[in-house]
């Protein structure tokens, strides 16, 4: 809802391109508030952006069409009809969108001229507040109408913003290039109390509150904490935030999902669980994401060759994980991992990343060694070798016959003996006639 969240090098969509089919299309899922149908997603699994309003939800498909499901009070839900459209913003009531052609157009609600689109062929970002909208243009500045009587669509002058988001509560954000943050409109609540810094890459304006999400990939808020919206989780493995009424999401690089913030309807607590999330949205007080179902991807197959019988001790083991394959032809990255060794061991592998790297079995006993395999999208169960010590019997060698006269001092020599594990060898002579 009212936030438009890309990374740096995302916040100008190249105009005039339809998103393909890719592995961050997928199927949608919802959850929270519910009592006008807003979490009831359709079905399929080509979808590329989702946006929540107050009691509707909005999304685009990989054609180019939208769809949108929950109130209807206002007509936004009648989404318009073609696939030109790249981008899309939901709002209390409305919807926004931008064209193939970089034009904007909007529905729904417009008691506050919420939906008078400027004209224009150089959109390249939009977001929608609750009675407000704002873009971004190709050249760096923004635009704003709407309702405006706290200033919340009196845009700051520049060339030098990225992003832009619309704050329920009558306020906007923005990121500029260089990393920083700015905020108008109402500031009754601390709304336009934002985090310290400027290594900002994304923005999300909820209610009362400010998101962002660093270079580094954690988060910083600020603004009206009533409920914990602005206790942001910690790490450095976020790649996308959302703000709701009262409440974060965000979407962590292995694809899992975590909220905080206000739960009245449920809208942290049921977050789905799973690492195959691509995107997040939050409503007013229900969630979105899209769930990747990457079409006719087949997880990749490991194959870390045959167990290995060795004998000497300092023998170079030769590991071949070359056979491995994927049945979807992609190219494969490996992943070899030194599972178990003997405890005085030494040993490493020359290069954990290749399909044949090797090690030198430096003390006798069992080495265990794993393989994954991954097509960068989907890795593969591991596989595993196992290298042991064969100990072959050593060879006794008491040297020479030998010719003597009785009162002769005898040398016996059993130095020829020999090992071919190269164990030390102990020595038993027995007289035997």
């Amino acid at each position: 809802m009212k936030r438009i969240h890309y990374f740096l090098f995302m916040a100008c969509l190249i105009i005039g391109a339809i998103w393909p089919v890719t592995a961050n299309s997928g199927e949608l899922v919802a959850w929270g508030y519910n009592n006008h149908g807003q979490t009831n997603v359709p079905a399929g699994n080509d979808f590329v952006a989702v946006a929540g309003g107050s009691e509707h939800s909005l999304a685009l498909k990989t054609d180019g069409s939208l769809v949108a499901w929950g109130n209807n009070s206002y007509g936004q839900t009648d989404v318009p009809v073609g696939n030109n459209i790249v981008a899309i913003a939901a709002g209390g009531w409305h919807n926004l969108a931008i064209r193939t052609d970089g034009s904007l157009i909007a529905w729904g609600y417009n008691n506050h001229g919420e939906t008078n689109a400027p004209a224009g062929n150089d959109f390249v970002a939009v977001a929608a507040g609750h009675f407000h909208s704002l873009a971004l243009k190709s050249d760096g500045s923004l635009v704003g109408w709407g309702w405006n009587a706290f200033g919340q669509a009196d845009v700051p002058t520049g060339n030098d913003f990225v992003a832009v988001s619309a704050g329920d509560d009558h306020h906007s954000l923005a990121l500029k290039a260089d990393g920083s943050l700015v905020a108008w409109g109402w500031s009754a609540y601390d709304q336009l109390l934002l985090p310290s810094g400027s290594d900002f890459v994304a923005i999300a304006a909820g209610n009362a509150h400010n998101l962002a999400l660093r270079a580094d990939g954690s988060l910083a808020a600020a603004g009206r904490d009533q409920y914990g919206e602005t206790n942001a989780p910690t790490g450095n493995d976020f790649v996308a935030i959302a703000a709701g009424a009262e409440y974060g999401l965000a979407l962590k690089a292995d694809g899992s999902l975590v909220g905080w913030g206000r739960n009245i309807e449920d809208q942290i607590e049921d977050i789905p669980a799973g690492n195959d999330f691509t995107a997040v949205d939050a409503g007013f007080f229900h969630g979105l994401a899209i769930r990747s179902t990457i079409i006719g991807n087949q997880p990749p197959v490991a194959n870390a060759g045959p167990d290995q019988i060795i004998i000497e001790i300092g023998t170079t083991v030769q590991l071949n994980g070359c056979s491995s394959w994927d049945d979807d032809g992609d190219p494969l990255s490996y992943d070899w991992l030194l599972i178990s060794k003997p405890e005085e061991s030494q040993a490493t592998l020359s290069d954990s990343t290749i399909c044949d790297p090797t090690f030198v079995a430096d003390v006798q006993g069992d080495y265990e060694i794993e393989l994954v395999v991954d097509d960068t999208r989907i890795p593969s169960e591991p596989d595993n070798v196992n290298v042991s010590f064969q100990n072959i019997k050593p060879v006794a060698n008491a040297g020479n016959n030998q010719s003597v006269v009785q009162g002769d001092t005898v040398y016996l020599d059993g130095s020829g003996s020999y090992d071919a594990n190269l164990d030390p060898l102990t020595y038993l002579w027995n007289i035997l006639s």
